[in-house]
């Protein structure tokens, strides 16, 4: 299937599905008996867009409303980083767009939707993500028993070229080489007996830096 030069994934693909299509849930029995406190903090998830496929920022925002309890998403703004061709997106009452005059980088995006935001907690997004089912409570929680965190979900894969949605483990965290490059490392036996068979968060030395959740007074 063609691979676009410019977004690096099969637009042609990404245009023929729907902005919510349905997906497999992966979460075990444990994640979903798992009862949780009543979660009294609103997020705004933040999108940072360059030069980005429309059907995959569409995609992301509908599939964030789509599955997100309204009660704890209070805004969607979305970060237009002075994309060559603008980006055109109709505004609801959650969805905000803002275009920076010039471009700043992630870094400097995300700082813009930040001090845009009006809700507690933070979480940024990529471009071109699609939430499942019950995504949202459980970093809220996690957040709402301790606001220092930073909070990182489980990032499934979805194929660039047949947009094929696939599970991974949750039973990994993040490291860098000494190259400084990320990877993927599976728990020690010893965090696996800790977790016995639970869907227990756990603590890691870094994360992907592209989706995460952190309370607004910790971010600045």
């Amino acid at each position: 299937m063609p691979i676009s030069a410019s977004y690096g994934f099969n637009v042609e693909r990404c245009n023929s599905l729907p902005s919510v299509r349905q997906l497999p849930d992966p979460r075990p029995g444990s994640c979903l008996k798992e009862t949780r406190r009543s979660i009294t903090v609103m997020a705004a998830v933040i999108i940072i867009v360059y030069n980005e496929a429309r059907c995959a920022v569409q995609r992301t925002i509908s599939s964030t409303v789509a599955r997100s309890p309204s009660r704890l998403l209070k805004e969607i703004i979305v970060i237009d980083d002075a994309s060559p061709e603008p980006l055109s997106l109709q505004p609801t009452l959650k969805v905000r767009l803002l275009r920076n005059a010039v471009r700043l980088g992630v870094v400097g995006a995300r700082l813009v939707g930040a001090e845009a935001a009006t809700a507690q907690v933070l979480i940024f997004f990529d471009s071109h993500v699609e939430p499942n089912e019950g995504w949202l409570p459980p970093l809220l929680t996690r957040i709402s028993e301790d606001a220092s965190r930073f909070v990182a979900p489980v990032v499934d894969n979805v194929d660039f070229s047949t947009f094929e949605y696939r599970p991974v483990s949750s039973d990994i965290r993040g490291g860098l080489d000494m190259s400084l490059s990320f990877f993927w490392s599976p728990l020690s036996q010893g965090r696996l007996r800790v977790r016995n068979g639970t869907q227990r968060p756990f603590a890691t030395p870094v994360h992907a830096g592209g989706l995460f959740a952190v309370e607004r007074a910790t971010f600045f």
